[in-house]
């Protein structure tokens, strides 16, 4: 991911890392530009504007976070729709929320863009209690690392 500065000419493609407000509304934080919104800021005087373009074998924050949740899935947690690269997981039942300390450990650890937290191993919860959520921190993150991530998870699952 290339991330910082760019002249608004060559934002085209570009996700925006922070929202910009114009007289005709906001262009909100993770936009995708297109060339009718460059000529909205470029009518606003804005010539430059914070954004990141993806590189090949990246993925989007929500694509990134879709795809671990989805190795996440379980009858007895809900999950939320991946959304500013997060996804969150509530409990489908009173219980007891089990988590592996050291999956999760090894998780957090692959990058510093990826990261999963939860309650703690053997936490009592009732139906709709939040238990976990994953967050993708940056806009984009290498493709790379979520194979890694999913790799873990799909290994530390257990057998049904």
């Amino acid at each position: 991911m290339i991330f910082g500065s760019m002249a608004v000419d060559e934002a085209l493609g570009a996700v925006l890392a922070h929202s910009v407000s114009l007289g005709s509304g906001k262009l909100a934080k993770g936009h995708v530009l297109e060339a009718r919104d460059l000529d909205a800021l470029r009518a606003e005087g804005i010539s430059s504007v914070i954004a990141c373009r993806m590189e090949p074998g990246d993925l989007g924050e929500d694509a990134a976070a879709q795809k671990l949740a989805e190795m996440l899935d379980s009858i007895e947690i809900r999950r939320s729709p991946a959304t500013t690269g997060r996804v969150n997981f509530y409990a489908e039942a009173n219980g007891l929320f089990v988590a592996d300390k050291s999956v999760v450990d090894r998780f957090n650890r692959i990058d510093p863009a990826i990261t999963l937290a939860c309650l703690a191993d053997h936490a009592d919860v009732r139906t709709g209690d939040l238990v976990a959520t994953i967050k993708i921190i940056p806009l984009a993150v290498a493709g790379r690392w979520v194979e890694q991530a999913c790799q873990l998870l799909q290994t530390a699952r257990p057998s049904s």
